[in-house]
C-alpha cells in the first residue's frame, strides 16, 4: 500500500512540476507545497482549525495545530529573509 502512495505521489509531483513551467511559476511546486499552501490560506481566512484538519486528512486537531505551527514558523522565517535582503 505504501509503493502504491509513493508511485501516485511521484505522478502527482511530475504533473505538479509541469504545470509550474506551464505557469511560469518559479517554485518546485509539490503536493507538500500545496499542502503547505492550502493549509496556510485557510488559516489565514480564519477557517475552523477542525475544518483544515479534515482538509488535510489528519487523524486529530492536535496534528492540524502542530502543522499550522510550523506555518507561523516558516512566516517569521520569510520576514527575516527579506528584512536581512533589504540590510
Amino acid at each position: 500500500m505504501r509503493r502504491q502512495y509513493q508511485t501516485r505521489q511521484c505522478y502527482v509531483n511530475s504533473n505538479l512540476k509541469r504545470l509550474s513551467a506551464m505557469l511560469g511559476i518559479d517554485c518546485n511546486l509539490t503536493m507538500y507545497v500545496t499542502r503547505h499552501s492550502w493549509a496556510s490560506i485557510a488559516k489565514e481566512m480564519n477557517i475552523p482549525v477542525s475544518v483544515i484538519c479534515d482538509g488535510m486528512g489528519h487523524n486529530s486537531e492536535k496534528t492540524t495545530q502542530i502543522y499550522l505551527k510550523s506555518i507561523d514558523a516558516n512566516k517569521i522565517d520569510d520576514a527575516n529573509d527579506r528584512i536581512i535582503s533589504e540590510i
